[in-house]
């Protein structure tokens, strides 16, 4: 029988320590000084007696050249040229989430293709019905674009994980210290490893399973979901969504809840796109298929043959209330994740934390 469902309800993280919002401003010149005044003489004058800074020897009467209108010239022409004032509307940025886009189907040197993403900033996705409609501005503007000249392709994005409690309910801003544990890429191996420190510890744990893996290793997600673990979809085979057509999107969401559900008897209920890549296009399919996307908050890069005190320290030192802790169980050798994963359960318990699952089951009929 499985523990950790009823207390806890879907959380994340709210605000991470010394993490707030950004803004970007421009002001690429001060426009509060005064508009210069250009004065116009006829020609034949002499370069020596046009308007100067100060009086010469040759024209002691000279004074300087004005900046209104008064006392210039009888014969001279004014021309004023009026400045514009420009001025850039601050943009708000979202926080960067982790340092690091997620890691790859496999580490580097497994055999399987690799990816690479560097910190990310995020601008908040809208609610798919909303996606098609213009981006309002900082305040209440619409912003508009110009169409460039090439359509560069977007890079991934990462949904921010404050985007599942508005769905499924946030227990973390009371404070509560919760942290998820999160393994992606399984099953695998290194799954009943996994399975086996957290029964000892007695600590749930959401598993983002593929769904080619399930269909090779059932006997290990019958386990999880035995033990009271937490199964969702991590698509069929780690495709990056944002490159996918509709039809694929639909077919790789669909196909993987059927593997799921046929060797669990239980539906999930939230998806994490593979590297944390999302556009509004795949937000929406993912929400037609009913279900919710999540990421993560604390990256523990463990997916980089990190030492295991390494991603000790990097899930320890990452959370705080709320947090969505990501590990591996899959995709590469997890050796040194399963020697962590005590420490971790060890050093989070001390400063007070308790552990939840993600996207509580409903059993199907």
């Amino acid at each position: 029988m499985g523990w950790g469902h009823g207390r806890h309800r879907l959380f994340t993280s709210v605000t991470l320590a010394g993490q707030g919002q950004a803004t970007r401003s421009g002001a690429p010149w001060d426009a509060t000084g005064p508009v210069g005044v250009v004065v116009c003489v006829p020609r034949g004058t002499p370069a020596a007696c046009r308007p100067q800074r100060r009086g010469t020897d040759r024209c002691p009467d000279r004074s300087p050249a004005p900046r209104t209108l008064v006392g210039v010239p009888r014969r001279a022409t004014i021309l004023v040229s009026v400045g514009v004032v420009v001025v850039l509307v601050a943009m708000t940025a979202c926080r960067p989430l982790v340092a690091s886009g997620g890691g790859p189907y496999g580490a580097p040197g497994d055999g399987w293709p690799t990816a690479s993403h560097g910190p990310i900033t995020w601008s908040p996705v809208s609610h798919p019905r909303e996606a098609a409609s213009p981006t309002p501005g900082p305040s209440g503007t619409t912003a508009t674009r110009s169409a460039p000249a090439k359509r560069k392709r977007a890079k991934p994005r990462r949904l921010p994980a404050t985007r599942v409690p508005q769905v499924l309910g946030d227990r973390s801003k009371r404070g509560e210290k919760v942290v998820a544990l999160t393994f992606d890429d399984g099953p695998s191996p290194y799954t009943g490893q996994v399975l086996e420190v957290l029964r000892r510890e007695r600590v749930p744990a959401t598993f983002f399973v593929l769904g080619m893996n399930v269909r090779k290793r059932p006997a290990d997600v019958h386990a999880l979901a035995l033990a009271g673990m937490s199964v969702q979809s991590h698509t069929w085979d780690h495709k990056n969504m944002e490159s996918l057509s509709t039809e694929q999107l639909d077919r790789e969401l669909r196909t993987t809840t059927r593997e799921i559900q046929a060797h669990t008897g239980l539906r999930p209920r939230c998806v994490r796109p593979p590297y944390g890549a999302i556009n509004p296009h795949v937000q929406g399919r993912i929400a037609r298929a009913g279900q919710v996307p999540v990421t993560w908050n604390v990256d523990t890069r463990d997916w980089k043959h990190a030492r295991a005190g390494t991603i000790v320290r990097r899930a320890v030192s990452g959370t705080h209330p709320g947090s969505i802790v990501l590990m591996h169980d899959g995709g590469g050798d997890r050796r040194q994740t399963v020697a962590a994963l005590p420490h971790i359960i060890e050093r989070l318990r001390a400063r007070g934390y308790t552990f939840t699952t993600l996207c509580p089951h409903r059993r199907q009929p």
